[in-house]
């Protein structure tokens, strides 16, 4: 059993996958309906998972802890007045590109690369996660990049592998959602070099500074491009007619070729200076990154081909 007090004087930052219980059957209901796959994933999964991570966290002030992909909107609160009030300084959270671009309502039937553990849930929790970001309270913005082999996405929405492929549209995506609200160098900061001094790899990585890593990115913020060959995977939703609205906004930068649900055009694909440093509903392990003891926890939940 893993217990934090053994990680007492390490650099180790704890990642969970916030969502604890069980998930909700609903046998009744079509499978192939995006809100049957969103009921049974409530967001008090997230909310009681986080109740118990801000326990450990007051219980263990000199470890770190960390929430990975946070979906529901309804534990921004908490966080808010675990920091404010009780003086929460160890915690950090992230949440992903396809949480503040995609809505619910958007998603079609039986459209499994929409899936995801947490899911996308309504635009009105969008755009809370939105302002949550721009405001601080969500630390970083990552990909959660979950590719697949076209056969696991298929079946409905409760059988299907989880997981949405975007690691190589972040700045596009963030450009296009929040860049009216915020800086470049804010985003870059949300994508870069927050992360890399989370992870131990400040003076190597996530600026642009003499010594570093020469991680570029040849970006033009005044092109703009309609979505299509978005992905190095099929398993990616970014190229539905469900995003034909917002996703002819997109910022553009150099371009990957790849296969998507439906194809129109190549999508700016930049490159990301910093890593993904978790991965959810995998088996607790230590995995060492520079200096930094990561151990990731998944839920008691079943995966549900997560």
């Amino acid at each position: 059993m893993f217990r934090p007090d053994q990680l007492q004087g390490t650099s180790a930052l704890i990642l969970f996958h916030a969502e604890l219980g069980s998930t909700a059957d609903h046998p009744h209901s079509d499978p192939t309906n995006y809100s049957t796959f969103l009921d049974s994933r409530p967001e008090s999964l997230e909310t009681d998972a986080l109740a118990l991570i801000l326990r450990l966290a007051r219980r263990y002030p000199s470890l770190r802890f960390h929430i990975v992909h946070l979906s529901a909107s309804s534990a921004l609160p908490l966080i808010r007045r675990a920091r404010s009030e009780d003086g929460v300084s160890n915690l950090t959270v992230e949440t992903c590109f396809h949480y503040l671009s995609l809505s619910a309502a958007d998603i079609p039937t039986n459209a499994t690369a929409f899936k995801c553990c947490p899911p996308i849930r309504d635009d009105g929790n969008r755009q809370k996660l939105i302002d949550a970001v721009v405001d601080g309270t969500i630390d970083f913005v990552v990909s959660d990049h979950s590719p697949c082999i076209p056969e696991l996405k298929a079946g409905d929405f409760m059988s299907a592998w989880g997981g949405v492929s975007g690691l190589g549209l972040g700045l596009s995506l963030m450009t296009t959602t929040i860049g009216d609200r915020v800086g470049l160098s804010r985003i870059t900061e949300l994508l870069g070099s927050r992360q890399a001094k989370q992870v131990g790899l400040q003076g190597k990585k996530g600026e642009l500074k003499k010594g570093l890593d020469a991680d570029l990115v040849v970006f033009d913020p005044t092109e703009t491009r309609t979505v299509s060959l978005v992905s190095q995977s099929v398993g990616s939703p970014r190229a539905s007619s469900a995003w034909d609205p917002p996703l002819s906004r997109f910022k553009h930068s150099h371009s990957l070729s790849g296969r998507s649900p439906l194809q129109k055009q190549s999508l700016p694909v930049p490159r990301q200076g910093a890593p993904r440093v978790g991965q959810a509903d995998i088996p607790p392990r230590p995995t060492h990154l520079g200096r930094t003891v990561t151990l990731v926890l998944a839920s008691r939940h079943p995966p549900l081909s997560r």
